[in-house]
């Protein structure tokens, strides 16, 4: 705020004369000594020194406002020698940096180096796996012990290759109690069985034309998997012939086998022991997947109708078929008789015997043999597709079947067939319902998860000539 002095007695008030230390009540009081007594003159010297008061306290209030910015001394001496201390600690990481960024340069070139000479080692190794003296795959003999109650892996822990060999040797022979010049005898081994020379066995279930109280003894002939497959393909092989003849299936397995080696061996006794020991050795090679089946239709846990619709299609393919054929001949056989399969699955199977074809020897009278690499894979890549159109239909199935309280009634899956699969015929209806709802079931009902596992171990496809959704 501006400050004006005001008086009419300032007539002889005198600036020069002023003094700084000069009362301002002793001026007013004693004008005529101070100063001049004109009035426009001190008029005129009272606005210089309003003036130079109002700019005194402007300069006043701006240091005021810079000294609020300011700090003090000591605070300033902290404040640089930290300063100084993190511009020391910056330069020093900086430093490190750089160092470690040149020891990750030399790490991913030792780890270059490293890989370089795991290659070569890995090399190395292959040639000499070829140019030292060979030596054997012991892990390719792990179905020796299927059916055991130990695994190879861990029985061929720390053994040396001649107890190993003398494993197999054993496995073959069934001698069991001699030692090797080491010492060692598998009988020490407390994991694993030796293999009986005899079996005891009751004929329940055997053949419905033996008593099933009998207990028999009966030799075992530790048939090995390649004596299996050929006695499986042979089995299938009279199976389905007799299948074919009839066009139909109405003596079960069990019985079958049975008689199919009655009617071989000319004997009850020998028709017996390779009953027993088929089954026996399904059940060593349960890994092996045509052994695994035949045990599951011998016990009656699938439909053997699976096969039959299997080579019942591979049959509608292969008449009047020859080597000769061409392409254009499969091709157009496969497309007419797999209706269900779309061009880019046709060609699958077709690729798969393109080389067969070519050399004239493809014939479908060896799909069954197993020493045939090719048909395998062809039969292998239709079964496949089969499955997954099994698959497809059971789904459809499942998604329209009405469940009461956990229960399916045979009278809910007839019209849920009828419904997905309107092109069936009741004789294949019929054998649905006796895979499903068997004499046991009460009131021709069924659980749930019976219900599903027995659609997918049952012969379950579709009759329409269409993809279902």
């Amino acid at each position: 705020m501006e400050k004006k002095l005001e008086s009419k007695e300032l007539e002889n008030l005198s600036f020069k004369t002023l003094d700084c230390l000069t009362k301002y009540e002793e001026i007013l009081d004693f004008t005529k000594i101070h100063g001049s007594s004109d009035i426009v003159e001190l008029k005129s010297e009272l606005e210089i020194i309003n003036n130079q008061f109002n700019n005194a306290l402007k300069r006043l209030d701006e240091l005021d406002y810079d000294f609020i910015e300011t700090i003090d001394k000591h605070s300033y001496e902290m404040l640089q020698k930290n300063y100084e201390e993190f511009t020391l600690l910056h330069e020093k990481l900086k430093n490190d940096l750089k160092l470690i960024e040149n020891e990750l340069n030399l790490s991913k070139a030792e780890y270059d180096n490293i890989i370089r000479e795991c290659d070569d080692l890995k090399t190395n190794l292959e040639t000499n796996k070829r140019s030292l003296t060979p030596r054997p795959e012991w892990k390719k003999c792990c179905q020796i012990l299927q059916g055991r109650e130990i695994t190879w892996e861990n029985f061929s822990l720390n053994k040396s290759s001649d107890q190993l060999l003398d494993l197999l040797i054993n496995e073959f022979l069934g001698t069991y109690s001699k030692p090797n010049e080491d010492g060692f005898c598998l009988d020490m081994l407390p994991t694993i069985k030796p293999v009986p020379d005899y079996f005891i066995v009751s004929l329940t279930g055997l053949s419905k034309d033996l008593e099933s109280n009998q207990i028999m003894i009966v030799k075992n002939r530790r048939l090995n998997r390649r004596e299996l497959g050929i006695c499986i393909t042979e089995l299938w092989n009279a199976k389905l012939s007799r299948y074919f003849e009839k066009n139909e299936s109405t003596e079960k397995m069990s019985d079958f086998v049975f008689d199919y080696f009655l009617d071989k061996f000319k004997s009850k006794d020998i028709a017996i022991e390779w009953t027993v020991n088929l089954k026996e050795s399904c059940t060593r090679f349960f890994k092996y997947e045509r052994a695994a089946f035949l045990l599951d239709v011998l016990n009656q846990k699938k439909d053997e109708d699976i096969m039959f619709h299997l080579y019942s299609k591979i049959r509608k393919i292969s008449m009047n078929f020859s080597s000769k054929s061409c392409y254009d001949d499969l091709k157009s056989r496969l497309i007419k008789n797999l209706t269900l399969k779309g061009l880019e699955k046709i060609n699958l199977l077709f690729e798969s015997v393109r080389k067969q074809l070519n050399t004239g020897k493809f014939s479908f009278e060896d799909l069954l043999d197993e020493n045939d690499q090719t048909l395998m894979n062809f039969l292998s890549i239709l079964n496949d597709q089969i499955n997954e159109e099994k698959m497809l239909y059971i789904s459809d199935i499942l998604d329209n079947i009405k469940i009461n309280s956990n229960e399916i009634s045979i009278y809910d899956f007839i019209e849920c067939i009828k419904k997905v699969d309107p092109s069936i015929e009741e004789k294949d209806l019929k054998k649905y319902c006796d895979w499903i709802f068997n004499k046991k079931s009460k009131f021709y009902l069924v659980d749930k998860d019976e219900f599903i596992e027995k659609l997918h171990d049952g012969n379950f496809f579709s009759h329409s000539n269409f993809l279902l959704a």
